[in-house]
């Protein structure tokens, strides 16, 4: 199912003929809002502002360093600071639904 481009008051999707064709309004455009651009219907490229760009390689970067156990560090503090008190169920085991043996 193709993705349907979504308009706003300053973007609006562009062909990648239109994108070739108008480059400098592209860029213009880009620098208010991410313009995306679109391939037989479908998201070709996203255009967006050099500082925007910026954003998000950092938030990128800073996501790929924090590791899961960073996370659960992060949310273990919290909980200590709030005494909301996170009762951890004990384990139980289930029943295997499949079936036991081979082929």
């Amino acid at each position: 199912m193709a993705a349907k481009p979504k308009q706003t008051a300053r973007s609006r999707p562009w062909t990648v003929g239109e994108a070739r064709a108008h480059l400098p309004e592209l860029f213009k455009a880009a620098g208010h809002q991410p313009q995306q651009v679109f391939r037989r219907k479908q998201p070709a490229a996203v255009v967006v502002s050099p500082s925007e760009f910026e954003e998000l390689a950092a938030l990128r970067t800073e996501s790929e360093e924090q590791t899961l156990a960073d996370a659960f560090a992060v949310l273990r503090s919290l909980e200590v600071g709030l005494d909301v008190g996170l009762e951890v169920p004990q384990r139980r085991d289930r029943k295997n639904g499949f079936p036991q043996g081979g082929r």
